[in-house]
């Protein structure tokens, strides 16, 4: 009868992902594919940033922050917008896709974004299965499969053409070299991903406590050296002292109030502020008291998941999963589509919850929804049921990680060892 009753839930867990999934499919072509092949561009933000700022590069590697304008998102107090404000190396990345037309370029990024999912799922499996004899893509994995494609997080991360996808994938590979032991690899990729975007130097918190420690810290640290000197005929050293020296200080003192942003900051930032703000796209200098919360927070959350590590070091993936849902809480911009890093722990608690009682087996389609409204959705009622009721669902992809962290790292489950 239990088995009946997890596979009923299962079922509809995988129509709901799979419903959802059509749903956003139609509105990716009808809300930004279609304006956009139409030459009537909408909103795509962080893809029109890249893509701007690649072209200036192709131009003059030296306009590659030259960017400015005063009518988006990234602001800072001093020059206004910076249309790009990633490290000077992430630029590679566009390059290829500035020299088509915007439209294509966009429809292309998207595509590639959705090959990159698909390989971060196949991968995952492959590392939950590492120490398995069997791997088999059952009911669950399909339905796990269709979450992580409907989920509000991949969503915004395609219509928005973000990098997440890439960095994810990339932190996978990370993991991918530690259990097969590699870690000079394993270092690189950290140094690949520091020039792409920071979050891959989280994963080194859990460094100290494997077989290499030390092998696997100097190659990190040696990668991130080398490959700006690597790259110098390319990109001018100038290049970094501008982005550490004016962009990235703006925008580390800076944050969005807006409901988009889930990390701790952004929601202190909101619990300081008047329901007005929540739709405010900033910037606003952070609170000080917002920083020594978050910094807090920060020490508390790694520090539990390092013991956790410390005492049971055999379930790697299920810690480094955890390092991965980390990162967005403690940034200052934890924008919902950066909870993608988080989808390797919820793709872990699904399975796990599916291997106990069907009890425990319902709470899969609950957190399913959660996860697949995007971050950015207003909440109409919440002016009714109060701010207590407000807060928990504008903050809900922070608190269903935080959660899934508490309960997960200090638990003893066989389902997870790897």
């Amino acid at each position: 009868m239990d088995r009946v009753i997890k596979n009923t839930i299962l079922l509809l867990t995988l129509c709901m992902c799979l419903a959802a999934l059509v749903y956003e499919g139609w509105n990716i072509v009808v809300d930004y594919v279609r304006p956009i092949w139409a030459e009537k561009f909408g909103f795509i933000a962080d893809f029109q940033f890249f893509y701007e700022g690649a072209q200036r590069f192709l131009e003059d590697p030296y306009l590659l922050y030259e960017g400015n304008t005063h009518d988006g998102f990234l602001l800072i107090e001093r020059e206004g917008r910076i249309d790009y404000g990633y490290p000077p190396p992430a630029v590679l990345l566009f390059v290829p896709f500035a020299f088509l037309s915007i439209r294509a370029a966009y429809l292309a990024f998207t595509v590639f974004s959705v090959v990159l999912t698909a390989l971060c799922v196949v991968l995952f499996k492959w590392l939950y299965d590492w120490n398995r004899k069997r791997s088999v893509w059952g009911l669950k994995w399909w339905a796990i499969l269709a979450f992580v494609f409907a989920s509000g997080t991949t969503y915004v991360t395609y219509i928005f053409g973000q990098v997440n996808a890439v960095v994810l994938i990339l932190c996978l590979m990370y993991v991918a070299c530690i259990l097969d032991e590699r870690f000079i690899l394993a270092g690189f990729i950290v140094g690949v991903g520091f020039w792409l975007k920071f979050y891959p130097v989280f994963l080194l918190a859990l460094a100290p406590f494997e077989k290499r420690p030390i092998r696997l810290i100097s190659s990190s640290a040696l990668s991130i050296v080398l490959i700006p000197l690597i790259l110098q005929p390319i990109l001018p050293l100038e290049l970094y002292r501008r982005y550490f020296f004016e962009v990235y200080p703006g925008l580390a003192d800076q944050t969005a109030p807006h409901i988009y942003n889930q990390s701790v900051i952004g929601w202190l930032t909101r619990f300081v502020e008047p329901l007005s703000m929540y739709y405010n796209w900033g910037p606003l200098l952070v609170d000080a008291r917002v920083k020594v919360a978050n910094l807090l927070a920060m020490a508390a959350v790694f520090g539990w998941i390092m013991v956790g590590y410390y005492r049971h070091r055999e379930r790697k993936l299920l810690h480094y999963a955890c390092i991965l849902a980390a990162s967005p809480i403690v940034v200052t911009y934890g924008w919902g589509g950066t909870y993608m890093l988080a989808l390797p722990l919820v793709m872990l608690a699904m399975h796990s919850l599916f291997e106990r009682s069907w009890v425990y087996a319902l709470l899969v389609p609950f957190m399913a929804v959660l996860f697949i409204i995007p971050a950015y959705r207003p909440f109409d009622l919440g002016d009714q049921l109060g701010a207590v009721a407000s807060h928990l669902y504008y903050n809900r992809y922070l608190f269903v990680t935080a959660l899934l962290l508490l309960c997960s790292v200090q638990v003893k489950s066989e389902q997870e060892k790897c």
